[in-house]
């Protein structure tokens, strides 16, 4: 088994490293606190004085440091100790520039990069445990997954050396201006007179709340370069958003991503996007100015079907008994997202989440009471599990 060396054992480090020693892994560990390493001694780690001490002694070494410069010190530490055939990965946010820099300094000494940020767990994930955002060489990070999937419920490979933190800092960056959003929407609806929670319940019971473009409308239409619509058309949402922005000049509230927002539209329709896709067609503003188009399509679907693949486009999955595809529902819950014959799905505490692109209402129904029994069946306990549907919504809702 590899021997694991972790720098780095703060708020963030420790619960880490706490997950790495319980998967039975030996570890060598070294923090400027005493109080930090203590417990890590107690369960049997080795602790030394230097970074340089603990790679030497290392097959992976990990890092977990609180700004890009704390990482620039540490890993010149690391690169006086690393021996040839190591894996050094940092966990930490940092410029994707930073671990490029190092890389050739490390490929000296035979030894290997990984970026790795982390993110937030799912839901009822114990301290510590992560998304991890990798990035590196695909024959490095099989080497070091195992480490990874000690601390991550959701282990990826984002892509080269750099990706992982490319990914974390656009995953932050979303996050955050949803959240702007979020307090610009909730306010006005407050000040216009809507109670807190219902205002809240109606907005999270909805596409918001469901995440709708991203999961389903982003895959369908951004990813095919198709934004053609039978429901709800650009002109439509814009007169929805410039009723929003107007209520805000009504109710004197500052909306600034609002009304930038507002102003996208407009220019959308002045493009003749009008009886185009609402909330994507409008991606192609930013396309442009990115000039990231002709790439943007080769990498993310540029195919002749209307969907990308691993989204099912109709209900090919029941052609066998929904008992069968249930039971194979439940044998891969523990693949976390893998490919399961026609369907994807992922476990989120006792509620199985299945991409369904255009199956019927009553085919839904009828997965899901086959599921909802054979948990039953199994495991002794009842659950309802939660649908996401990816394609078109089905015509009965269920």
């Amino acid at each position: 088994m590899q021997t694991v060396g972790f720098i780095g054992l703060g708020n963030m480090g420790g619960p880490v490293a706490g997950h790495i020693q319980r998967a039975g892994f030996p570890m060598i560990v070294y923090d400027l606190r005493e109080a930090a390493t203590q417990p890590f001694r107690e369960r049997g780690a080795l602790v030394v004085n230097s970074a340089a001490e603990l790679a030497y002694g290392c097959d992976v070494i990990i890092t977990a440091l609180p700004m890009p410069h704390d990482v620039e010190k540490v890993a010149e530490e690391v690169l006086r100790g690393i021996k040839p055939g190591a894996i050094y990965i940092d966990i930490s946010t940092s410029p994707p520039s930073l671990m490029r820099n190092l890389e050739p300094l490390f490929a000296a000494k035979g030894a290997h990069l990984l970026d790795a940020p982390v993110a937030a767990g799912q839901p009822g994930a114990a301290r510590g445990v992560h998304e991890v955002m990798v990035g590196g060489a695909p024959e490095i990070f099989e080497r070091a997954k195992p480490v990874l999937s000690a601390f991550g419920d959701q282990v990826i490979h984002a892509g080269p050396l750099g990706s992982g933190n490319i990914c974390k800092l656009v995953h932050q960056m979303i996050n955050s201006t949803i959240a702007q959003a979020i307090a610009e929407g909730l306010i006005l609806g407050v000040k216009a007179g809507v109670d807190t929670v219902a205002l809240w319940e109606c907005v999270r019971r909805g596409m918001v709340g469901r995440m709708h473009v991203l999961h389903a409308q982003v895959p369908q239409n951004v990813f095919c370069n198709n934004y053609a619509t039978d429901t709800f058309p650009l002109k439509l949402l814009r007169k929805d958003v410039g009723l929003a922005t107007a209520l805000g000049r009504e109710h004197n509230v500052s909306l600034p991503l609002a009304n930038i927002t507002e102003q996208k539209l407009i220019e959308g329709l002045n493009r003749g996007w009008g009886d185009q896709s609402a909330y994507t067609v409008t991606f192609q503003l930013q396309e442009e100015a990115a000039q990231v188009d002709a790439k943007l399509r080769e990498l993310l679907g540029k195919r002749k079907s209307s969907q990308p693949s691993g989204f099912p486009n109709s209900g090919s999955m029941f052609r066998n008994p929904p008992g069968d595809f249930a039971g194979r529902l439940i044998d891969a819950a523990g693949l976390k997202g893998h490919r399961v014959g026609q369907a994807q799905i992922a476990q989120r505490h006792a509620n199985f989440i299945v991409n369904l692109g255009g199956a019927k209402a009553a085919d839904v129904r009828q997965l899901m009471e086959a599921a909802r029994s054979e948990v039953r069946r199994r495991f002794n306990i009842d659950l309802v599990p939660e649908v996401k549907f990816v394609g078109e919504w089905p015509t009965e809702h269920s």
